[in-house]
């Protein structure tokens, strides 16, 4: 390669000589005439649209990456609420209603004595049927679970017609 007053020239013979002005030529931005009035509404076409193609590109790629992270998040909420995190406890109590022992329950397990089912089931009832006082007049919790016995009144109490 040799310097000369018009810039670097190349002496590795003609047709590299060629290959080389044709790359020149399509690399350089001012080597396509501006006299071509198809080159002038390309250009002008590119510059006015351009921008916008690329933002719709934008937007579709955040768009994509919002609907992955709310698939992503809604798993995850999913994930959370198929865990179980209460642990049921067993309380044995006396005939007093003090608490003699309390232990978490077996998975899935019975209760052994057809004693136990039967005073729950019994305890259940008698609180379904009590008459329930104005609500208004207890505390907030205490009508939370008084407005479940409620409910359940009119299907317990059996009247004959």
């Amino acid at each position: 390669m040799t310097t000369d007053s018009s810039g670097p020239s190349w002496s590795c013979g003609p047709f590299l000589a060629a290959i080389i002005a044709v790359a020149q030529l399509l690399l350089s931005p001012s080597a396509v005439s501006d006299s071509s009035p198809y080159v002038e509404a390309r250009r002008e076409w590119n510059d006015r649209y351009l921008d916008l193609v690329r933002e719709r590109r934008v937007r579709r790629a955040v768009a994509g990456a919002e609907l992955v992270l709310t698939l992503v998040l809604a798993g995850g909420l999913v994930w959370v609420g198929r865990q179980h995190k209460t642990v049921p406890y067993v309380a044995e109590v006396d005939s007093l209603g003090a608490a003699l022992a309390i232990k978490p329950a077996d998975p899935g397990g019975h209760p052994a004595d057809e004693r136990i089912v039967r005073y729950q089931l019994a305890a259940f009832i008698r609180g379904a049927r009590q008459g329930c006082p104005d609500p208004a007049r207890l505390p907030p919790l205490t009508v939370m679970v008084r407005q479940d016995l409620v409910c359940a009144g009119p299907f317990t109490d059996a009247r004959p017609e």
